[in-house]
């Protein structure tokens, strides 16, 4: 019985076998599937739209569903040239900044991009802010002195599933802004609020 010592070339995790203790080998067989942790990737789909928005070299962060509680640095490295027309995707890749022995090549996640940094930005929730689609003009409704609701013209800046940043004259951060009942009232409408 001779004893045969087979090396990878690289430093990786075993990430399937090929073959049984006690199995012959055939020529050209697989023995070991090893993944070499450094060359994993990444590979998000993102909207067209937000294509305008995405520059190699950002910072994100990736969530797995396997791992929920951890988060993985990454970076942008890549954009796909080709866009898929149907579905109105593209393809970015991130590459991780750390080596994480518990990556496999076949995991879902979700990624984060950082895209721009606001510092002292004002954030109000999705639906305080009413849009006029013919004008194109967005604004807020303010409580002043609990018994007046005043529109405000903003601007609106990044955008989240729940928050808009805003930005305008006479904003300021604790002011209330209504968010429900709002919808079609004149301004400088006599309000009562509910608590």
């Amino acid at each position: 019985k001779t004893t045969l010592e087979i090396r990878a070339p690289f430093k990786g995790v075993v990430a399937a076998r090929g073959l049984n203790e006690g199995e012959y080998v055939t020529p050209g067989g697989t023995l070991i599937t090893i993944i070499d942790l450094t060359s994993l990737r990444f590979l998000a789909r993102l909207p067209i739209r937000e294509l305008s928005r995405i520059k190699l070299g950002q910072q994100a962060a990736v969530n797995f569903q396997s791992w929920p509680d951890r988060q993985y640095r990454c970076q942008v490295e890549n954009l796909k040239p080709q866009i898929d027309a149907v579905a109105q995707m593209v393809e970015v890749r991130l590459r991780f900044l750390e080596v994480s022995p518990e990556l496999r090549n076949d995991m879902f996640g979700t990624a984060k991009i950082v895209v721009g940094n606001h510092a002292n930005a004002l954030l109000v929730p999705d639906k305080a802010v009413l849009r006029d689609d013919e004008t194109g003009i967005h604004t807020i409704v303010e409580a002043v002195g609990d018994s007046v609701g005043v529109a405000r013209q903003v601007e609106i800046g990044i955008e989240t599933p729940t928050t808009v940043e805003i930005s305008g004259a006479g904003l300021h951060p604790g002011m209330h802004i209504i968010v429900e009942g709002h919808y079609g009232l004149p301004d400088s409408t006599k309000i009562h609020l509910a608590r």
